[in-house]
């Protein structure tokens, strides 16, 4: 089947923010957008005329196509994370129910730590950013639901992203896995499995294998390599498991891929 469609499109900062013109007048936008207020406050007015308060820490949820304004207080500044997300992968990979309806909304303790992380990613694309990417803004939108819901969004789990950075380092390794980290930290291989996707919602054999391939359309369309040693690089070092699981997930092989350009 194909792979699925990249949720993150665009992310930005906006650092010390004052009113700008579309905030006094308003605007519509092209894509869904979450937005995390991390200092000031302000309003929020969508296409109802209803004026909200938005709180340091409110997410605000902004809708394709739906006219809306908001603005840090009069006199005021703000900073706030946003990210641009395909409202119709989340919804069919995710779930319609983590798009909250527009404007603000409580927004779980972790999400200005996940928008840094996300951030970070967006400016310097390391190997497998994409699908860090996805998984960041899965935990924000999980977050938010959470708490609009009343409920305690578990902890951010940082043996979890060391163990991700680790496999990331070395994913030409075909012996680095997940179980292996589990053993040099001291950790039971089950018991990591399941905090690896109470953490980022995915079971993480499903995680390495998207990783390891967009890692391989990245070399694909940027280098010359053989299509062997381009799933050696991505430690996969079984050619014909390599272009198996690729066709699988992408809809044709590595050769056609790298041919049409992607």
């Amino acid at each position: 089947m194909p792979a699925p469609t990249a949720l993150v499109l665009l992310v930005g900062l906006a650092v010390d923010r004052a009113t700008t013109p579309f905030a006094r007048h308003g605007r519509t936008i092209d894509h869904h957008t979450f937005n995390l207020v991390c200092d000031g406050h302000g309003l929020f007015a969508g296409d109802d005329g209803i004026e909200q308060p938005v709180h340091q820490d409110d997410a605000i949820y902004l809708h394709a196509g739906r006219w809306h304004r908001f603005a840090p207080a009069p006199g005021t500044r703000w900073t706030e994370y946003w990210v641009a997300y395909d409202r119709r992968a989340v919804e069919e990979r995710l779930g319609a129910e983590l798009i909250l309806p527009p404007g603000p909304h409580p927004a779980d303790p972790d999400s200005r730590r996940w928008f840094e992380d996300l951030h970070g990613l967006w400016l310097t694309r390391p190997p497998g950013w994409q699908v860090r990417a996805d998984l960041a803004l899965h935990a924000l939108l999980v977050g938010a639901w959470r708490s609009t819901r009343g409920d305690r969004s578990p902890a951010r789990d940082d043996l979890v992203g060391r163990a991700c950075g680790w496999l990331e380092e070395g994913l030409d390794e075909p012996g680095r896995s997940l179980d292996l980290f589990a053993h040099r930290a001291g950790i039971s291989p089950e018991r990591l499995r399941k905090r690896f996707r109470a953490a980022l919602g995915v079971p993480p054999g499903e995680w390495l294998l998207q990783l390891r391939l967009r890692n391989a359309q990245n070399l694909l369309l940027s280098t010359g390599l053989a299509v062997g040693t381009v799933a050696e690089r991505v430690g996969m070092p079984d050619p014909f498991h390599f272009s198996r699981m690729f066709r699988r997930h992408l809809g044709c092989s590595p050769r056609t891929y790298r041919q049409r350009g992607g």
